[in-house]
């Protein structure tokens, strides 16, 4: 069964129908548009849930300043993303430990990475998800099957 819905036709004004096509005798549905006229039902308890929701989360992310908004106002203002603040003069060396012409200077120093030191670094010998599934897996370590060898029926020495 399809759904009834509402429609406005420029020539002919609103109707009811599952399709576009205007209902009246001659009229080739040119300019047919969807209209809403009938309100979406209100709530049904579903908000207090929702809102319950949101003051939990808000709870456990700790943004103590989250409130409803209305019309034209945020519910949120929001903060800096995380390192990106506004520091000046000594707050700098305050929140980073380090002055700002020392973080400069070694922004702009290449970059070295030092490469491990053989089968005693932890990031390769510990911290190896790929090497501790390949040696311990039974899956790895199982010899493949014997290859399986297809003849027709009428084949000389076929069994059944």
């Amino acid at each position: 069964m399809a759904i009834i819905k509402e429609w406005k036709c420029a020539r002919h004004g609103g109707f009811e129908g599952t399709h576009a096509i205007c209902p009246h005798m001659g009229c080739d549905s040119e300019n047919v548009t969807r209209e809403f006229r009938t309100p979406v039902s209100v709530s049904q308890g579903k908000y207090a849930r929702f809102d319950a929701g949101l003051r939990k989360t808000s709870e456990m992310m700790n943004i103590p300043d989250w409130k409803t908004a209305r019309a034209g106002e945020q519910g949120f203002a929001g903060r800096a993303p995380i390192g990106q603040e506004l520091l000046w003069g000594d707050d700098v060396k305050a929140v980073m430990g380090k002055p700002m012409g020392e973080m400069v200077q070694a922004a702009q120093a290449p970059l070295v990475a030092s490469v491990g030191q053989g089968p005693s670094d932890p990031y390769i010998t510990n911290n190896n998800g790929l090497r501790a599934l390949a040696n311990t897996s039974p899956v790895l370590s199982t010899p493949l099957p014997k290859a399986e060898i297809t003849r027709a029926a009428g084949d000389k020495g076929f069994v059944k």
